[in-house]
């Protein structure tokens, strides 16, 4: 099954539009009722399902994908640790920078790194 990577980019514009809109509720009610952790755990709920959807939009049938695809269910189950959190990072890094990948898969490990990154409070220059 192949995706069109116009409308790929057009459900990535989509949910940037929705994050903008999430914070902004997320931010209003923190005003409004409660504690700035509240805050911070919505945040991470959120960036959470952002990775799952670009986890899915990554995983691969073909073999030489395997290794990619393991650390991808590994994150989505929770059940990755320290270091294939850096292997992942490092994965996702180099399909960013791979320009013969399509733009919405490049997108995607993008959401998916800045997700990771939000998550976990890292840089992405410190993959370690």
């Amino acid at each position: 099954m192949t995706i069109d990577s116009g409308v790929i980019i057009q459900v990535i514009t989509w949910v940037f539009s929705l994050v903008g809109l999430y914070i902004k509720i997320v931010l209003d009610n923190a005003k409004l009722s409660g504690p700035i952790g509240t805050l911070e755990e919505q945040m991470k709920v959120f960036w959470k399902d952002v990775s799952y959807d670009a986890a899915r939009i990554l995983h691969k049938p073909h073999p030489e994908a395997r290794p990619m695809d393991e650390l991808l269910e590994l994150w989505n189950q929770g059940e990755i640790s320290v270091p294939q959190i850096v292997e992942l990072k490092q994965k996702l890094v180099e399909k960013i920078q791979d320009k013969n990948l399509d733009t919405g898969e490049r997108s995607a490990a993008s959401l998916m790194l800045r997700a990771i990154e939000r998550i976990h409070q890292t840089k992405t220059g410190g993959l370690a």
